[in-house]
């Protein structure tokens, strides 16, 4: 009796170690509804920029920035502004050498996706701002 517990219990063990997935997350089936792209600079009515780090609200040197700080983007439509606050990474501010400190063009992309898991569903957005900066750094490792 013991001995037909002990076999039925580490033969439920091994099954459940072999067909189990290591990552839960490969249980989630993930389809691209759709994929949009939004010109924010420039665009009519937009009269100001600025982009700052979020936690000093202050402008900021490009040959500073580090991957994953916080950027505030501000853009000025007539007397209304519009905040967008994103993490840095190389692939979303681009950095030109120029005679000023500006945001010369950006984009939004945005991108929808549906999960699925046993017959439940959940939609879910992402947002990447894509931003090309003009700067008098002499440090940044822009291009010219």
């Amino acid at each position: 009796m013991i001995a037909t517990a002990i076999i039925s219990t580490l033969l439920t063990f091994t099954i459940n170690y072999i067909y189990t997935p290591r990552d839960p997350e490969s249980l989630i089936k993930t389809t691209k509804i759709k994929e949009e792209q939004t010109v924010i600079i420039p665009s009519e009515g937009v009269t100001a920029t600025t982009l700052k780090l979020k936690d000093s609200n202050e402008q900021f040197q490009p040959s500073t920035l580090k991957e994953g700080d916080i950027l505030t983007l501000t853009v000025t439509v007539g007397d209304k502004e519009f905040k967008k606050e994103f993490p840095y990474k190389k692939e979303n501010l681009k950095i030109k050498k120029g005679k000023t400190e500006k945001v010369t063009s950006g984009v939004l992309f945005t991108r929808s996706f549906k999960d699925e898991l046993f017959n439940h569903e959940r939609i879910r957005e992402e947002e990447d701002v894509v931003l090309e900066l003009e700067t008098s750094d002499p440090f940044s490792n822009a291009s010219n």
